[in-house]
């Protein structure tokens, strides 16, 4: 029974001091009134540490927005710049650079996938989850940055800051494209080569051929307009099988998701053409041989977000998904503010890191800020990885609002790094425009422009290398501020683009060539040109469409005309404007100056890459003066010849949902017939010349019908007259604004002025617009040139008459007739006759101001059109006028009026006097007015006002101030007035002002009267004043004042007072129908003057025209793109020293890289033509099913890893798919399909054809598998004293798994009372940190109390590999709650937690033991089952075999032996299962069934039965063997077929794959039992013995005889014999003393008897021999083979008779130069005797030597004193004797000679290591081994048992026995030999 007093609740008091989960766990306040500990939490620290992450702008949001949008930076981010290093280092040498970079490109993508994809896992899956409830709005990962972009609540974005995987949380900050203040973009109409690209020197590059082909350029702006004149062919989005766009992987928007490229502005556009822009007439780009991509980041208003930026950063790294897409270099015109803000810094390090140069603007003064100022350079230009670029003037100054370094992050840096024009650099802008504008954002695309030409020039250059030749080629530029460089305002100085590219082309001599594929161009090209043009009109371009196509590639087109006053022809060019080089849609252009008077002639001629040429037939085109009235209607259906259409106006269809629907028919002309027309856009219209030359025509009219919306105010459309070919233009009809034009309307223009012109007339239509809000535009329909009109306009309705203080207004209905010219205003003092025309006007309102007062007039208004026909009068009309008095007047015309201008307060004043040129452009009246400027707008915060003179306002009568004025200021769409203009009146002399208006303000424009009551001031001295005000932002044209007038009328009633109205001509537009003449060469002139050879005629082969071919220089690394059209290439190499050559590499995608050795001269060109093999292609057909099971994995998707180029497939519902396209080798898949594991594998491509895979995946099983840290017995049970406290316990996962739910032990009712049923589960993550995060909200569930619960909480989808918490939540106080038991016999209470609002402390600070009993259960994947005890392959030489093994989760296990399956009862997780074996082989699997699902298999075992004994077979040795040595040779050959090993005396050896075996055994003396056993896997032994008896030594032989010298003549015996064991055996040969190496004897055997050996010799004829030696070999019964010499010598003499005898020297001696020889001898008496000195083996001579003297009878003496110098070795000493009776005997004394240098003996001491000492010499070892002499010595002393001894060390001399011997045993004098056998002598 349990003991309830046990039972305790632990009150939240006790709790609130308590540490966080895994810090230092403190003790805990008491609630007995004791003084708590001061503590400091882990909460505190948690808070901390996140509060610390979020930005402060950040933590403001939280306070102003329900949502925040922040970026999530992690804090593992990828070490790219390693990434790319380690992959340069490990293919550098065997990969070309160009292949290198991509290499490396690809790689740092996956490893920044790679991170992303690992670290934000967890991220992810909270946001998703947060999602779901509503929290979170929007969110996005990224990987350029490791970084997570989220849209979320506050609460969220709390949570996501204490992870600890996240490093810092910034705001998703607003930026605003960095434009210069006062500096705007504006149109031009200039042409020709621009200033700024020859200051950077780019125009010398291309003389050298070098144009930027083959390079790739990017910015990051406001878009592009693709459609440019200058941009359009060289977008990389065309694509070369169709001719079609292609913006995958080349446009990118993340703003409007805009298809093809557009510009929000005009800044992009016009960054881009700085870049590559360039047409024959417009030289305004850097590189114009590159391609470009883009991608917009910039609204229509400028602005920007961190979130787009990032997008656009990730896309450049991988456009379209494909690393290998990636441009060289990417072009940022922006930038933020100053200062350290690391949030795009990754993006650029991870740029750089694939190979991506950064190229930044370093920024501009911005509005409201002072002159930059030290450290002001912009971010992220001031980051150490970004190349900042300043901007200079024309005169190499730094512009004013150029901003300065140093960087933030490293003073020390040059900051920026170069310089570039960037004041007033022309440029395209959108619409087909060219404009001027200012900022380093114009100054930057001059350096990535550069860098296109550097890449051009040499593609292997690195990044790195890129930056260093730019600033060490750069001019170095100083002024006051830095007289030294390079410096923080100018960096390394003015960009010199063709010094740098001279930099990486080292050496002066070229190589020129083609890289073709097989083939020939033999097809001539085919042009397609229907001749639509029969006439064309003077003054306007004519152009002429082919479309032009080829088997191969076109290389050049052109026009050839003539005119009928020119019959010459001449060439011009024609640029392809669709399609690709083999099949494209061509454009040449006859200019209007080159037409004829009256016909013009052309032809089209083409010539295609093998040289063949077609050339057209001649076409002929009429040339009209002009279109003339009634002869010509344009419903633009057919093409509009003769019109010119520039800016957003374009012809044909519109686009659907686009503008209207045509007046008629499918086309029209508009302003963008595919959307909205362009900000800061003008775009002109221009109709054909207009013959109006005919002086009788009554009336001429244009009439067409129009449609339009425009930003009211802001964007306008003017309609333009010229006679004068555009010098002058006159404005017809007042400018159109606003929406109210939305539906069809005709306009008719009255051209009668114009009729007789001698000159053609022009219409023109043109559209200004502001830089934002855009519209439908202005659409143009049914134009009509009318001559004849003799209808009248309708009769005009709805005239009345009003009386005012400045005469009788009129108004009327306004006539709809479209040709109305004017009204007609009649009047009469007579009712119904006698009118006379008082005026005309074109407005429905007439102002009557000549008049008298007091009288009554009479009115009638007719209408007439421009064809003078005029319509019946209106209705009569009459009215009473007043008496009028002039009080004030003036027009401003003689003087200023007498205002004067002041200001009121601070502020400025721009009020000035005279003859406007802005706003208006003219006075009301006469020419002079006062304005708030008179020649532009008016400045900000104006507080500038005009004062009047004084004026007296009589008492009588009623006052009027009236005044006319012109408007245009700041008003918003909304209504919010933000500047605006005041009359005020003082009548205190200025001391203080009435306002006596209403703010007068708004886009009005037209000139206006105004009339104010001034009759509160009758009778005083007054002053009227004009004051206006504007803020500090917009500025308009401004407040323009004319005809100022007080005047006072008797008996008027201010209600009848009105206004009068006017509107005048607006100022002429800059723009002519007339186009510029060619003024400087295009970029192909000067190409072509480089002299590079475009021309193929006679060669074979044919270009890769759609792709990317590289050459390469190896040996030196350069590398350049060829052109795509020819495929011709050219590299300024350096010579290659003489003998040697350069090797050029060409590779393409697709083609077998192909090397060519060429060699290359100083100042000389080699060409040559490379031809590349195809690579075959073959198809993967395949299928990815279930490995084991073969159930299709379907809709899996198979990417090839290894090859960006092959698109991800994805399978059907069977699992077949098809890979396309594949490259014949090896290649490595990526599948992925759901259930399964993903799987990566080879697969070997045959190119043309079909090659079919199979692919198996491994099913995924998952299971449930409970954690648990107690023992399942509850003891004891505790509830905490409050609400949102419970218990928790730590759980380690030993492997990645999904938390599915908890099992909880509840108390029984017992405890608490009352208790109750409710509580909260939660999931707690344990961060790096050891911080417990809560996952979600809590979980409330209603749990059974006394019995275990189970929870389910998979919907948190919470899955994890490290530590993790379940705890429960009290959701009301503890005697309301469930008790959690506690297992007090646990093992880990170290395990369990108490906690309270995220406070956790161990439950043994609670003073209780054991654990809590909460579980955890986690689904982890399962694996098949493991069978422990056996192996993959396992031998028994039984019947039956055991198998044991483990499952991982409780399920069913099924046994397969041999394919037959039996289910296996399971014990705690555990089987085994006794197997029989009835066939030799046996195969065994396992597996595991869960949920009625059967996971794969285990590996098969098997088990292989085998009871037949191994095969032994013995060769070597015998049985009872005998040998000598101390190894024995164990030899044989084994067989069996499941052979294990071969064991000899239990050591296991060798076995070859024949069975043999050889195997060298040591052996002792004496006998030795060698055994070898066979054992087969199963245990089957075989097993043979071997004895082997060992003798060491034989034991030495005795008694050899002879044992004294003997002398025998031929014919006699030799008996040699000795004494020694028997069974041996012996023989002997005669060996002379000294004889050549190879000279001895024959060997003569021995018989041996009971150990007698003995043999003999005859001595045989002519054998001659003196003192030779008798050797004696012997050899024991084991072997043991000994030589001997015997004592005696042998000498063989013909005969026997006199004998010399007692011969001196008989020992060997050594001499010196003065020391004498002395040879002596017996021999019979009275005889002569002569001895010789000589070598032996030398010659003899005649010479009888030196004579010797017989001393005493038969005893002869000689003497020889050794010479000076003489130096030699071993000399024989020759006897000559005669006798009495004059024979000659020979004799050879035994000892020989040898003479020496005459030396000091050196100590004995000093004797040389490793000496042997043999007598009274030593020898060196090397000698010892080399001369028989010594040898010979040496055994005779051995077997003579004298002394030998050897010296080891300095210290040490031992006998051959090992011995140690002194010094003492050594001879006084030893001589010495060396190993050259040099003597020295050694004393004691």
């Amino acid at each position: 029974m349990i003991n309830m007093g046990r039972k305790i609740k632990i009150c939240l008091s006790m709790l609130l001091t308590i540490t966080m989960l895994f810090g230092p766990f403190l003790s805990l306040v008491h609630a007995d009134g004791n003084a708590p500990i001061e503590i400091i939490t882990a909460k505190d620290r948690l808070k901390e540490t996140a509060l610390n992450k979020l930005d402060e702008d950040v933590l403001e949001d939280f306070e102003n927005n329900e949502y925040v949008e922040v970026l999530v930076y992690m804090k593992e981010q990828a070490d790219t710049q390693k990434v790319a290093e380690n992959v340069r280092n490990s293919v550098s040498q065997s990969l070309t650079p160009h292949s290198v970079k991509l290499a490396v490109r690809r790689e740092v993508v996956n490893a920044l996938k790679t991170t992303s994809e690992e670290t934000q896992s967890k991220l992810l899956k909270y946001i998703e989850m947060e999602k779901t409830k509503g929290n979170v709005i929007e969110y996005k990962p990224y990987y350029i940055v490791n970084m997570v972009y989220v849209k979320a609540n506050k609460e969220v974005v709390e949570k996501i800051s204490y992870m600890a995987e996240v490093e810092r949380i910034y705001k998703n900050k607003t930026h605003q494209l960095d434009v210069v203040a006062g500096e705007e973009i504006t149109p031009s109409s200039e042409e020709g080569l621009e200033w700024n690209i020859a200051r950077v020197m780019a125009n010398k590059v291309w003389e050298m051929g070098i144009d930027g082909t083959g390079a790739v350029v990017a910015n990051i702006d406001t878009g592009v307009d693709w459609t440019h004149p200058a941009l359009k062919n060289k977008w990389r989005g065309y694509n070369p099988e169709t001719g079609e766009t292609n913006p995958e992987g080349n446009w990118f928007d993340p703003v409007y998701k805009s298809v093809l490229p557009s510009d929000s502005g005009m800044h992009g556009t016009h960054v881009m053409g700085t870049i590559v822009g360039q047409t024959p007439d417009n030289i305004i780009g850097v590189a114009p041989g590159a391609k470009w991509i883009a991608a917009r980041v910039f609204d229509i208003y400028g602005y920007t977000t961190d979130q787009v930026l990032l997008d656009a950063a990730q896309w450049m790294l991988a456009p379209g998904g494909n690393p290998d897409n990636a441009p060289d270099v990417v072009n940022n015109s922006w930038g933020g503010l100053d200062g350290i803000d690391d949030w795009y810094r990754n993006a650029v390090r991870n740029w750089r890191a694939a190979g991506i140069l950064p190229v930044f603007s370093a920024g501009n003064q911005r509005e409201g800020e002072p002159e930059p100022w030290p450290g002001s350079i912009s971010c992220p230009a001031n980051y150490p990885e970004s190349f900042a670029v300043a901007a200079v003037d024309r005169n190499n100054l730094r512009a004013y609002f150029s901003k300065l370094g140093p960087s933030p992050y490293d003073e020390t840096l040059i900051k920026p790094e170069i310089s570039a024009p960037g004041v007033r650099v022309r440029s395209s802008l959108p619409g087909g425009l060219y404009g001027y504008g200012s900022g380093t954002s114009m100054a930057a695309p001059h350096v990535t422009g550069a860098v296109a030409l550097l890449v051009s020039a040499n593609s292997s250059l690195t990044v790195d290398e890129i930056e260093a030749v730019l600033e060490n080629t750069a001019t170095g530029l100083t002024d006051s501020d830095y007289p030294e460089t390079p410096n923080f305002g100018y960096g390394y100085g003015l960009l010199n683009a063709y010094h740098a590219v001279e930099a990486v082309l080292s050496g002066t001599g070229y190589i020129r060539g083609h890289v073709l594929v097989e083939g020939e161009d033999t097809e001539e090209p085919v042009i397609i040109h229907n001749q639509e043009l029969h006439e064309a009109y003077p003054n306007s371009d004519v152009d002429i469409i082919a479309n032009i196509a080829d088997n191969v590639s076109i290389i050049s087109a052109e026009l050839l005309i003539k005119t009928d006053d020119n019959l010459d022809w001449e060439s011009i060019p024609m640029e392809r404007i669709s399609g690709d080089y083999k099949d494209g849609t061509y454009k040449g252009t006859i200019t209007s100056d080159k037409l004829g008077e009256s016909k013009t002639f052309y032809k089209i001629k083409v010539e295609d890459f093998g040289g063949n040429t077609v050339v057209t037939d001649e076409y002929e085109i009429d040339i009209l003066f002009g279109i003339k009235p009634d002869e010509y209607e344009m419903d633009f259906e057919t093409q509009p010849v003769g019109w010119q259409l520039t800016g957003d106006w374009q012809w044909g269809v519109p686009g659907v949902g686009v503008g209207p629907i045509p007046y008629n028919g499918y086309r029209l002309v508009g302003t963008n017939l595919n959307g909205p027309y362009s900000n800061r856009s003008n775009s002109y219209l221009i109709t054909p010349p207009m013959d109006l030359r005919d002086e009788s025509l009554e009336s001429v009219t244009v009439r067409y019908h129009q449609w339009y919306r425009l930003e009211d105010r802001f964007d306008k459309g003017y309609v333009y007259v010229s006679d004068n070919y555009g010098e002058d233009w006159v404005q017809l009809i007042p400018e159109i604004t606003g929406e109210g034009g939305a539906v069809w309307h005709e306009v008719v223009l009255n051209l009668n002025d114009y009729i007789g012109s001698e000159n053609p007339v022009f219409v023109a239509f043109y559209l200004v617009t502001d830089g934002s809000g855009q519209r439908d535009g202005w659409y143009i329909d049914n134009f009509r040139l009318v001559g004849t009109d003799n209808e009248p306009p309708a009769r005009i309705t709805g005239l009345t008459a009003e009386t005012g203080i400045t005469g009788v207004k009129l108004t009327w209905n306004q006539s709809l007739a479209g040709d109305l010219d004017e009204y007609i205003i009649y009047r009469s003092e007579v009712s119904g006759s006698n009118y006379e025309e008082i005026g005309r006007t074109r407005n429905n309102m007439f102002m009557d101001t000549e008049i008298e007062g007091g009288r009554t007039y009479y009115y009638v208004v007719t209408a007439i059109d421009f064809a003078g026909n005029e319509s019946e009068p209106s209705n009569e009309v009459s009215a009473n006028t007043f008496n009028i008095t002039t009080i004030f007047y003036t027009n401003f015309e003689e003087n200023n009026g007498g205002f004067v201008t002041g200001t009121a307060g601070s502020g400025s004043n721009n009020w000035e006097w005279g003859v406007p040129t802005s706003g208006p452009n003219a006075a009301l009246t006469g020419t002079k007015v006062w304005a708030t400027n008179l020649s532009g707008k008016y400045s900000g915060d104006h507080r500038g006002y005009i004062e009047s003179p004084d004026i007296v306002i009589p008492e009588d009568n009623d006052v009027f101030l009236v005044f006319d004025h012109w408007i245009d200021a700041e008003l918003s769409s909304s209504g919010r007035i933000y500047d605006y203009g005041l009359v005020q009146v003082s009548e205190d002399n200025g001391a203080t002002w009435i306002n006596v208006s209403e703010q007068i303000t708004g886009y009005i424009r037209q000139w206006q009267n105004m009339q104010i009551n001034l009759n509160e001031f009758r009778g005083k001295t007054i002053k009227i004043r004009f004051f206006f005000f504007s803020d500090t932002y917009s500025n308009f044209d401004g407040w323009y004042i004319d005809n100022v007038s007080v005047l006072g009328v008797v008996n008027a009633r201010s209600e009848d007072l009105s206004a009068k109205a006017s509107i005048i001509k607006e100022s002429s537009p800059d723009f002519s129908p007339v186009k510029a003449e060619h003024r400087v060469d295009s970029i192909e002139d000067i190409v072509n003057k480089a002299n590079i050879d475009g021309s193929n005629k006679g060669t074979t082969g044919i270009p890769l025209a759609d792709r990317t071919v590289t050459v390469t220089v190896l040996e030196t690394g350069y590398s350049v793109r060829t052109n795509p059209a020819n495929g011709e290439f050219t590299i300024r190499h350096a010579a290659n020293r003489e003998g040697e050559s350069w090797t050029l590499l060409a590779e393409a995608y697709g083609y077998y890289p192909k090397e060519v050795e060429v060699s290359l001269e100083e100042n000389g060109t080699v060409e040559e033509i490379i031809f590349l093999d195809k690579i075959p292609e073959g198809r993967i057909l395949g299928q990815v099913k279930d490995r084991y099971y073969g159930n299709p994995a379907a809709n899996a998707v198979i990417r090839v890893i290894d090859d960006p180029n092959i698109e991800a497939v994805t399978a059907d519902e069977n699992g077949y798919f098809t890979i396309e396209n594949m490259l014949e080798g090896k290649h490595v898949l990526k599948v992925m399909a759901d259930g399964f594991e993903p799987l990566e594998m080879e697969v070997t491509v045959v190119g043309n054809q079909d090659n079919e895979v199979e692919i198996g995946l491994r099913r995924y099983v998952g299971y449930d598998k409970e954690m648990s840290y107690d023992n399942g017995i509850p003891g004891n049970a505790i509830v905490l004293g409050e609400a949102n406290s419970g218990a928790a316990v730590r759980f380690t996962p030993s492997e990645y798994g999904k938390v599915k739910g908890a099992n909880i032990y509840f108390w029984d009712e017992s405890f608490p009372r009352p208790g109750g049923n409710e509580i909260a589960i939660g999931i707690f993550d344990i961060d790096d940190m050891g911080r417990a995060v809560l996952i979600g909200e809590p979980k409330v569930v209603n749990v059974t109390r006394g019995q275990w619960n189970l929870i389910d909480l998979s919907e948190y989808e919470f899955a994890t590999d490290r530590d993790f918490l379940i705890a429960t939540i009290q959701t009301d106080i503890g005697d309301n709650s469930p008790g959690i038991a506690i297992d007090e016999t646990s093992e880990y209470p170290e395990r369990s937690y108490v906690h309270s609002d995220g406070y956790f402390a161990s439950l043994s600070e609670t003073g209780l033991r054991g654990g809590f009993m909460i579980r955890a259960i986690v689904e982890s994947s399962a694996d098949s089952p493991e069978i422990l005890n056996l192996g993959d392959i396992n031998y028994t030489n039984q019947d039956s075999i055991l198998i044991e093994g483990t499952v991982d989760a409780d399920g069913i296990v099924y046994v397969y032996v041999n394919g037959e399956k039996h289910e296996v009862e399971t014990t705690d997780r555990t089987f085994s299962m006794e197997v029989a074996l009835e066939t030799e082989e046996t195969t065994i699997m396992a597996s595991l069934e869960l949920n009625g699902i059967e996971g794969e298999p285990s590996n098969p075992i098997k088990v292989i039965k085998d009871q037949v004994v191994p095969q032994l077979n013995v060769i070597r040795p015998l049985d009872d063997e005998k040998i000598n040595v101390e190894v024995v040779h164990v030899a044989g050959n084994v067989y069996d077929k499941h052979l294990d090993k071969l064991l000899i005396n239990d050591m296991e050896v060798d076995v070859n794959e024949n069975g043999d075996f050889y195997e060298r055994i040591l052996v002792d003396e004496g006998i030795n039992v060698i055994k070898i056993k066979a054992v087969d896997l199963a245990g089957n032994i075989t097993e043979e013995t071997r004895t082997v008896v060992v003798r060491l030594g034989s034991g030495g032989i005795q008694n050899i005889e002879p044992h004294e010298d003997i002398t025998l003549t031929p014919g006699e015996i030799l008996t040699v014999r000795f004494n020694a064991e028997p069974d041996g055996a012996g023989r002997f040969r005669i060996v002379a003393d000294v004889m050549p190496s190879g000279n001895s004897g024959t060997w003569i055997d021995m018989e041996e008897s009971g150990g007698l050996y003995e043999g003999t010799l005859v001595i045989p004829e002519n054998f001659e021999i003196t003192n030779g030696l008798i050797e004696i070999e012997y050899t024991d019964f084991a072997g043991n083979t000994d030589i001997y010499v015997a004592p005696g010598r042998l000498t063989v003499v013909p005969e026997r008779g006199i004998e010399l005898t007692n011969i001196e020297p008989y020992e060997d001696m050594v001499l010196k130069a003065g020391e004498v020889l002395e040879v002596s001898f017996n021999g019979p008496e009275g005889g002569e005797a002569y001895f010789k000195l000589r070598l032996p083996y030398g010659t003899d001579n005649a010479n009888k030597g030196i004579e010797m003297v017989e001393e005493t009878p038969g005893f002869y003496r000689g003497t020889w004193t050794v010479p000076e110098g003489l130096i030699v070795e071993n000399l024989r000493i020759d006897i000559s004797f005669i006798s009495l009776e004059g024979k000659d005997i020979s004799a050879t004394a035994r000892g020989r000679v040898t003479i020496v240098p005459y030396e000091d003996a050196l100590p004995m001491e000093d004797l040389p290591v490793n000496a042997v000492i043999v007598g009274d010499e030593a020898y060196d070892i090397y000698y010892l081994n080399n001369n028989s002499n010594a040898q010979a010595r040496l055994i005779q002393y051995f077997n003579e048992g004298k002394e030998i001894y050897i010296k080891l060390s300095q210290d040490t001399i031992v006998n051959i026995e090992g011995r140690i011997a002194g010094m003492e045993e050594l001879p006084d004098e030893l001589t010495y030999y060396d190993a050259n056998g040099q003597t020295t002598r050694y004393v004691k």
